[in-house]
Order: structure tokens, then C-alpha cells, then sequence
């Protein structure tokens, strides 16, 4: 059979708390994930929930998505592969980073957003929130403590129609809206009630006061007709005023008009002027880079000129040196001649014996320092020869605790012959591997006490005591291939890690806080080892915590267990080791005798080898340091005669480099000379350019004033005009002041304001009682549709109701069905029941409520369809009667039974793709444990069988994991052979 759409086919995980890197497929039907706590199986369901886009509170494990990520790494990925009917699977994939960005997804290797993933999820009806389909470990628990309602909503979504959720929703949110509507009907009566009210009581007074208003406004227009004909006279006067101002105002515009093209000559010939001026400070502006440029290049010139002096001086200078070298040496020849000619000139007859007598002086002046120089020769030779002895005394010394080291290494020998080999190649091939490879622990360690070495042998395994101890992975799989593969040899190797943080190679507590207990030290204070096998065996046996005390901490025993927070400690002969229940937080105790040590009885005093080697490295330094010193002495003898030797000029090579600079130097100045010529003519053209432009700029002056002066003659007439046009708009002004305070006395006639004409108190009353008239006639509207907007509702409702509630009570049956079946399995009793509560309706008939008040207040006293919910009843002993699941009835167990089974009788009517349960066993007793996997599958427990379509997933780990890539069951297969066979 074939996966289901959404169904998960494969997992992928990278550095995911426990993990490294693991991948592996899901089978279709039932998945079993089993291995030993800690190991990673309940970081699989997380792993699940995060890849679908997960709440973190549906773990209960942590608050931020990075708390995932496996310790001392930067980032973490998820990859999940679901099924999909119609095509490639979809391969979701998260990333989670502690820097950056700290969330990226992908759907099928394109980037895409968390919202894009989540609407993948429920297109494939994938409910990782809901507790029937996705149970977390420390979310056991929880599914008891849903409450009846709870768990009708989450069993709707998981098995049942889309839409029978949807209806429920929409059913509960029925009752606030008939309830709302039910508001808002009597709110508007109540409102057009009080409206209708008010009107009753001043319409009277409206009707009286508009009879009235009319005949005052008659007598009112009698009065004002005189003011008003008086207004109107000079009204007119002010609009031929008007007339003869709009004229003059014509008139100004036609003489403005027809000066314009004069102005505009003006200003275009302004504008030239303005032009010219521009170009001239730019040509200004030209002339001085341009004499600036030409001014530099002949300051370069003469710098060149000065650097050519400089270079024919020095060539003079050397000429001169060399030849006065060359003089020196003839000198010094000459004197060397002398003294030879000197020497071949001494007359052989001379008288030799004042020097005879002069030379025996001298050899008694010496004999006496010459007797001291031997003595103190024979003192040096006789301290070297002492140092001889003492050399020859510390290799000795040495030789013997080196062999010790000989011992154990025939004790490796006797005990695992592959483990000798290995080493004895080891030490011949340390050039193949990058890094350091320390030899067994077992030839690394050495105690400080012999007779200490019982506790490190009966702490450590004999397995990691032989076994190779490498600085980093490469080597340690170069290594192991090598012997597996080439020296066909059965070892062990471990990596030790490069870096542990602080808490992990120092104790918890001081061990001066034990000593009341008999402890004396701490088990890493017993031996001393290289710093990679040491942060081994503190990661690994934790040594750096576990105390060693004496015969007093036996007496003490109980005492320790129960005041001080340990999980191993060692008296004089025994091992304690101290556990606590994960459950009920009970502690138990378990001790073994120490077995007599066999490998480390034999170790060699280090300090002691340290400090030999040291006394010998002294005298050998010595000894180079007297070598050193007479090398140097030599080499700067070389040197002397070497620089002496080198002194010579090569006056050729000097004069050919000379000539060099030279044709460089007049090369540049050749070329600032051409520069030079070049700007000075540019200079001239510039200057003739502006001296043109400042031509031109005195003729556009000279238009422009000309310009002026015509436009001055121009302007009388227009002057002229503007004057008239002023008078006529003072008069214009006075006529209507006088028209305005005509205007004025009118209305004083009349007795009004222009602005009011009746009283504001009466014209608010009034503008209110119409007001009023025309909200009671919208409230009539509003309360009519509301009443059949209230109708409309409670037909949807009593629709949706039956739409919803039948189907609800099928599937609630079918529950139930499968569900008691499960439990007569158990010799049990559980039934599964839809709670339906009671009708406020019917109540009310009951209470004394009259029939109107009945209809009246029906729609609000709805059925509470949140209150509908699913109530789990269960019995396990025949002699108490049946009761509601919760956390108060039933033990741990009991209800861990329960929620397995109800989830199993979901599991025919789901519609999910998968069910995800972490731990449901956890609080079973072995009886009840045997059966209800029995009902999901004959596996797990002893003597069960496994049923064919189920997968089962072992998760290992420990020290000598392979990576998942690694694996291959063929291989282990054919290596595994022989030693079953042997």
C-alpha cells in the first residue's frame, strides 16, 4: 500500500540538539521509533513540529527556535519530504541560525516564506496544533486536562468534514449575534419611543408659532419697502461709478500694452549686456589657469634644471672617492714594500745576543702565568669529566623509569595483541596524520600513587583504556581504516574534544566542602595525562567530579546520599553510584567492590624524568652556547673582510647610470618647455578674446541707456491715464460707503439683522422638531428591517444546527463504537458521549415567564453551543462506576490508556495524513503497557510479534557512531561473518 497525500516519507536533521547529521525513511503504515533515553527520539517529533511551521508552545520545551540547535553550533536544519499523489514530493526545509537572518524555508529547493508553508500544511489537512493528531512527549499529559469542549473542537477537526467544524464555529458565534441583534432591535424601539414622546408635547407650539411668524413678516415688508428703494438708487449710482472705472482701467492696460515692446527691447538688451559680463569672467577666469599652468611648468623646468646639477655633482663625487680609494691602496702597498724591503735588509752578522738575553727575559715572565693557565686547565678538565659522570648518571637514571614505561607496554602486549601492533606502528607513521595521536590511555596515564590506580581502573572501561586517544575526526578514520583495512587489526579510537567550557573540566564544589565526609581528592587528582585525554575522560567519566575518599566515607554513606548532590563517589573498597527516579524523584543506591588494579601498578615518576631531562638540556645549551659564540666571532670576521672587499665603485655602471637620469631629466624638460610655449600662446588668444568681449560689452551699455531714455518720453501718457483711473476709483469708493450705509439704515428700519431674521431660540426649536420628525420616520424603518433581520438569523441558525448536530452524533456514535470495543479488550468498561446542554428556552416556561416575555426573550436565551462537548467515561475495576476522564479520578496510567485508545479509535475515521504520539506509554504498568500495544501492533514488548507493515527506527549513539552516509549493512555484514564463525 502506498503513502497518503501529506504523509511523511522522509526526515533529514543537522546539528538539531542530540544530532549531527541523520537522515532516514518512513515507512507508510505504523512507524515505531525505539532507543534509550536521551538518544534523540523525542527530537524527532520537534524536529517534525518545526519543519511544519510549528508553535513552540506546542513542544512545552523551549522559547526561541535557536534553543534547537545542538550546543556550540551556529545554525541548524530540518528537511522533511511529505508525499504528494500527483507529482514530486514536496521537500520542505528549515534553517534556524543564530546569526543573521534566523529563520530561511524552502518548498522543493526554491526559497520560500513561513506563511507559504503553513498554507502547504493545511492544504494537506496536516494539524500539528491539535492534540489528536500530534501528541508531544510533555504534552501527554495535557490531552487529559482538555476540557469537553476542547476536545469535541479538536476531534471535529482532525476526523471530522471540513464544514462540521466550520458550522460549529459558526453556531457558537451565532448566539453573540443574535444576541447583539436582539440589543440593537430593543435599543431602536426604545429610541423611537422617547422621539415619538418628545414631538407629542411642543407640536402644538410649532403649529401656533408659524401662524403668527406670518403675518409679522407682512408688516415687516411694508416697513422696509421705503429704506430698501432709497438702497437701491444708490446702488445704481455706484454701478456706473463702476462702469467708468472698468473704462479708465481699459485704458491703462491699452497705453501699458503698447509699451511693453519697448520694455521688452530693454530687457533683451539687459540680458546681453548680462551675457557678455558672464563671458568675460569666464575668459578672466581661463587667463589665470592658463598663466597659473604656464607658471608651473617653468618652475618644473627648473627643478629638472636643478636635479641635472645634482646628478653631475654626484657622478663628481664618486669619481672623486674612487680615485682616492685607489690612492689608499697604493699607499698601503708602498708601505708593505717598505716593510718587506725592511726585512730583507737586516744584516745577518749582527750581535744577536742582547736579544737572546732580552727573549730569555720574556720566557721567565711567561713561565709563571703558563703554570697558572695549567692548572686551571687541569681544573676544567676534571669539571668536564665530573659533567661526563653526571650526564652519563641521568641517562641512566632516566633509562630505568623509561623502562616502566617498557612494562606496560608488555602488559598491552599480553592483554590485546592488535592494540600492541597498533601501537608499535603508530609510533613508526606519526608523520602520516595532521595532528597528534596519543597512544592507549592506558600507556598515557600515570599515577601519582600506585596504589591509587584501583579507582581509575575500576572507573574506567578496559575498552577505552586501550583505546587510541586523536586530536581531531580525520585522523581518527585515516587511522581506523589503516588498521582495519591494511593491518587487518581490531582497535579502538576515540576523539577527544578540542575545547570544553569551564563547568566541564572543574569540580562542582571545592573538595575542602567533602572533607567532613572522608574525601580527600577528586579522581583527576590521582593521575597525570596529556590535555586531549585528559578533557577526554572529564567529558566522557566526568573525573574532575567524581570525590575519592577514605574508610571514614563509608561509615558516612547514608549521610552522603542524602545531603550532598552527588552521582558517583569511591570509598577505600568500594564504588557508590547514586540514581534518581525521573518519575516520583525517589533516590536509590547501588555499590561494587573495587577490583584489584593490573594496568596501572607500575608508573613512572614524572617530576622526577622532568626534572633529569631538564639538568641535561642545561648542559647540552651549554655547550651550544659556546659554539654559538665562536661562529659569531667568525662570521663577523667575514663580514669585515667581505665589506672591505666590497668597497670598490664601478664607476663605469655609476657614469652609464648617470647619463640615464640625464636623457630622463631633458626628456621632462623638453616636454614642460613645449607645455610652457604652449599655454603662453594660449595666454595671448585668451587676452585678445577678452579684450573683444569687453568691446562688446560697452556697446550693449551704451544700447540699453538709449533704450531708457525713449521709454521715460513714453511714460507721460500713460502717467496720465493712471491718474484718471485713480480719481475714478476714489469716487467709486465713495459711492459705496454711501450705498452700504443706506443699506445699513434699512435694515435698522426693519429691526433685523442681515444675518438673522428670527429669533435663534425659536428657530432651534423648531429646526429640532422637524429633525425629530424625520428620525422617528428612519428608526420606523430601521426597527422593521431589524425585526426581519433578527428572523432571517434564527432560520440560518436552525438550518446550520441541523446540518451540523446530526452528523456530529453519527460520528460521536461511531466513536463510541470503537471506543468501547477497545475497552472490553482491556476487561475494561469507556464510553464516549456528545454533552448537549440544556435549553434556556425551556427553563424560562418553567420559571414562571409569561408568553410574551417568552417570545420576547427568546432569541437571547439561544442554545450555548460552546457548551457542547465530548465527555470520556471510564471504568477499570468493576467495583466503581463509571466516571469522567480527568486528572483528579484517574491515576497517570489510566489516563494514558485512555488517550491511546480514544486516539486509536480515531484513527478509522481519520482524515489526517499522519498521528505523531512521543511516550504514550509513559505512567503504564507493564500489564496495561503489553495490552494496549497488542491492540496497535504485536511488537515492542518481548515474545510479541513484529506485524509486517509496521517500520521500526532504532536510534543509537555513543563515542564509535558512524555517520548515516557511512553505513553499509552489506559490509558489516561480510566483516561480521568471520568473527561469528571464530
Amino acid at each position: 500500500m502506498s503513502y497518503t497525500e501529506g504523509s511523511i516519507v522522509n526526515i533529514k536533521l543537522e546539528n538539531v540538539l542530540t544530532y549531527d547529521d541523520v537522515e532516514f525513511t518512513c515507512g507508510p503504515h505504523l512507524n515505531v521509533i525505539i532507543g534509550p533515553n536521551g538518544t534523540g527520539k523525542s527530537t524527532i517529533v520537534c524536529a517534525i513540529c518545526l519543519g511544519l511551521a510549528g508553535k513552540l508552545s506546542l513542544l512545552g520545551r523551549a522559547q526561541h527556535p535557536t534553543d534547537f540547535i545542538k550546543h556550540g553550533k551556529s545554525r541548524g536544519r530540518i528537511e522533511l519530504e511529505l508525499h504528494n499523489n500527483d507529482g514530486d514530493n514536496y521537500r520542505i526545509k528549515r534553517e534556524i541560525s543564530k546569526e543573521g537572518p534566523q529563520n530561511k524555508w524552502w518548498v522543493n529547493g526554491r526559497q520560500a516564506t513561513q506563511k507559504s508553508i503553513e498554507d502547504l500544511v493545511a492544504r494537506l489537512n496536516i494539524q500539528v496544533g491539535n492534540l489528536t493528531q500530534f501528541l508531544p512527549q510533555e504534552k501527554v499529559s495535557d490531552f487529559a486536562k482538555m476540557s469537553e469542549f476542547e476536545l469535541l473542537e479538536n476531534t471535529e477537526k482532525a476526523i471530522g468534514d471540513p464544514e462540521m467544524y466550520e458550522l460549529h464555529m459558526k453556531l457558537k458565534d451565532s448566539r453573540n449575534n443574535a444576541r447583539e441583534l436582539e440589543l440593537q432591535f430593543n435599543s431602536l424601539q426604545e429610541r423611537l419611543n422617547q422621539e415619538k414622546a418628545k414631538n407629542a408635547r411642543i407640536e402644538q407650539d410649532v403649529k401656533s408659532f408659524e401662524e403668527r411668524q406670518k403675518f409679522l413678516e407682512q408688516i415687516q415688508n411694508l416697513k422696509m419697502k421705503k429704506a430698501w428703494v432709497e438702497y437701491e438708487e444708490r446702488r445704481q449710482i455706484y454701478l456706473t461709478d463702476k462702469e467708468n472705472k472698468q473704462k479708465a482701467e481699459k485704458e491703462v492696460k491699452r497705453l501699458r500694452d503698447a509699451n511693453a515692446p519697448l520694455q521688452k527691447k530693454i530687457a533683451d538688451a539687459v540680458k546681453r549686456k548680462d551675457e557678455v559680463h558672464v563671458k568675460i569672467k569666464a575668459k578672466t577666469r581661463e587667463l589665470r589657469n592658463v598663466a597659473e599652468s604656464a607658471e608651473k611648468n617653468g618652475s618644473e623646468v627648473d627643478n629638472l634644471t636643478d636635479k641635472y646639477v645634482d646628478v653631475k655633482d654626484e657622478l663628481k663625487f664618486k669619481r672623486e672617492q674612487e680615485e682616492s680609494r685607489k690612492k689608499r691602496l697604493r699607499d698601503l702597498n708602498k708601505q708593505l714594500e717598505a716593510l718587506e724591503t725592511d726585512l730583507r735588509n737586516l744584516d745577518d752578522t749582527e750581535n744577536v745576543q742582547p736579544k737572546i738575553e732580552k727573549v730569555n727575559k720574556s720566557m721567565r715572565e711567561v713561565t709563571v702565568p703558563l703554570g697558572q693557565i695549567n692548572h686551571q686547565g687541569d681544573t676544567l678538565r676534571m669539571e668536564v669529566e665530573k659533567r661526563r659522570k653526571n650526564m652519563a648518571g641521568i641517562n641512566k637514571e632516566l633509562q630505568s623509569l623509561r623502562n616502566i614505561e617498557n612494562q606496560r607496554l608488555e602488559g598491552l602486549r599480553s592483554k590485546h595483541r592488535d592494540t600492541y601492533t597498533a601501537v608499535m606502528w603508530l609510533r613508526e607513521n606519526k608523520a602520516r596524520f595532521k595532528g597528534i595521536i596519543h597512544e592507549p590511555i592506558m600507556l598515557c596515564v600515570n599515577m601519582r600513587n600506585p596504589e591509587m590506580a584501583k579507582y581509575l581502573e575500576n572507573h574506567i572501561s578496559f575498552n577505552d583504556m586501550r583505546a587510541f586517544v586523536c586530536e581531531n575526526s580525520e585522523d581518527m578514520n585515516m587511522f581506523m581504516d589503516v588498521m582495519r583495512e591494511e593491518q587487518n587489526l581490531r582497535v579502538n579510537a576515540v576523539v577527544a574534544p578540542t575545547h570544553l567550557p569551564q563547568d566541564q573540566q572543574q569540580p562542582s564544589q571545592s573538595i575542602e566542602n567533602l572533607r567532613r565526609y572522608g574525601f580527600e581528592c577528586y579522581l583527576q587528582d590521582l593521575f597525570t595525562c596529556p590535555d586531549a585525554v585528559m578533557r577526554f575522560l572529564c567529558r566522557q567519566y566526568r573525573v574532575h567530579n567524581i570525590p575519592v575518599g577514605n574508610a571514614r566515607t563509608k561509615d558516612l554513606v547514608a549521610n552522603i546520599i542524602k545531603e550532598v548532590q552527588l552521582a558517583c563517589f569511591y570509598t577505600s573498597d568500594n564504588q557508590y553510584k547514586i540514581t534518581k527516579s525521573r518519575y516520583d524523584q525517589s533516590t536509590s543506591s547501588r555499590n561494587m567492590k573495587l577490583k584489584n588494579a593490573s594496568l596501572l601498578t607500575s608508573s613512572m615518576d614524572a617530576e622526577r624524568e622532568s626534572y633529569l631531562l631538564q639538568q641535561l638540556q642545561k648542559q647540552l645549551m651549554s655547550r651550544k652556547d659556546q659554539k654559538k659564540r665562536l661562529q659569531s666571532q667568525i662570521e663577523t670576521k667575514k663580514q669585515t673582510i667581505s665589506s672591505v672587499e666590497n668597497e670598490t665603485v664601478d664607476i663605469d655602471n655609476e657614469e652609464k647610470l648617470a647619463k640615464k637620469k640625464i636623457a630622463d631629466i631633458n626628456a621632462l624638460k623638453m616636454k614642460n618647455l613645449k607645455q610652457y610655449i604652449e599655454n603662453t600662446e594660449r595666454c595671448v588668444e585668451v587676452c585678445k578674446a577678452k579684450v573683444c568681449l569687453g568691446l562688446r560689452h560697452a556697446e550693449a551699455v551704451r544700447e540699453v541707456r538709449t533704450m531708457e531714455a525713449a521709454v521715460r518720453e513714453q511714460t507721460q501718457a500713460l502717467q496720465q491715464a493712471e491718474n484718471k483711473f485713480t480719481r475714478v476709483k476714489e469716487q467709486l469708493h465713495n459711492s459705496k460707503i454711501v450705498a452700504k450705509r443706506l443699506l445699513e439704515e434699512a435694515k435698522r428700519t426693519s429691526g433685523i439683522r442681515p444675518d438673522q431674521e428670527l429669533p435663534e431660540e425659536t428657530r432651534e426649536i423648531i429646526a429640532e422638531f422637524h429633525r425629530r420628525k424625520g428620525d422617528i420616520d428612519r428608526l420606523e424603518k430601521e426597527v422593521t428591517d431589524k425585526e426581519q433581520e433578527k428572523d432571517s438569523h434564527q432560520e440560518k441558525i436552525e438550518e446550520a444546527k441541523a446540518r451540523w448536530l446530526g452528523p456530529l452524533q453519527e460520528l460521536i456514535g461511531r466513536i463510541n463504537k470503537a471506543f468501547s470495543h477497545f475497552f472490553r479488550k482491556l476487561q475494561s468498561v469507556g464510553e464516549v458521549e456528545l454533552h448537549i446542554p440544556d435549553n434556556p428556552v425551556s427553563t424560562l416556561s418553567h420559571c414562571g415567564f409569561i408568553e410574551i416575555n417568552l417570545i420576547k426573550y427568546s432569541s437571547l436565551d439561544e442554545e450555548e453551543y460552546s457548551k457542547y462537548g465530548i465527555k470520556i467515561k471510564v471504568k477499570f475495576r468493576d467495583s466503581e462506576p463509571l466516571r469522567e476522564l480527568s486528572a483528579h479520578h484517574q491515576s497517570g496510567g489510566e489516563r494514558s490508556v485512555t488517550t491511546v485508545l480514544y486516539m486509536m479509535a480515531l484513527q478509522e475515521l481519520a482524515k489526517v495524513p499522519f498521528r505523531c504520539v512521543d511516550e504514550i506509554n509513559q505512567g503504564m504498568d507493564p500489564v496495561n503497557e503489553r495490552k494496549v500495544f497488542e491492540l496497535v501492533v504485536q511488537t515492542l514488548l518481548p515474545d510479541l510479534e513484529y506485524a509486517p507493515a509496521m517500520t521500526v527506527l532504532c536510534v543509537y549513539n555513543g563515542p564509535h557512531m558512524l555517520k548515516h552516509t557511512e553505513w553499509n549493512l552489506k559490509r558489516f555484514i561480510k566483516r561480521g561473518r568471520p568473527l561469528r564463525d571464530s
